[in-house]
């Protein structure tokens, strides 16, 4: 979803509209799609735009899996609506050193 940041002035695509008020929030220049030994290429549609680096670089911080049913949610919750499985991070934790 692309939301408006207002220093920016662009749009700049994130996961929900809440990520502009986040910590995680990095936004910058899409650089591309990345392949290891050529580097970064531009993208088929062109226009490259702005996105959230954390969410590009190592997946959003504030979605969750389902471990039932594998369905994906935004906010971490305890209990799946669907099956009432539990629900894990779908990026895991990082480790510092």
């Amino acid at each position: 979803m692309k939301v408006r940041d207002k220093n920016l002035k662009e749009w700049v695509d994130v996961a929900d509209k809440q990520c502009l008020k986040r910590k995680c929030y990095w936004p910058r220049p899409d650089p591309g799609s990345f392949t290891q030994g050529k580097g970064y290429s531009t993208r088929r549609w062109g226009n490259r735009g702005w996105l959230c680096g954390e969410r590009e670089v190592r997946g959003c911080p504030h979605i969750g899996v389902c471990v039932g049913c594998r369905r994906v949610f935004l906010e971490l919750e305890t209990k799946c609506r669907s099956c009432g499985a539990a629900i894990g991070p779908a990026v895991e934790e990082r480790r510092e050193g």
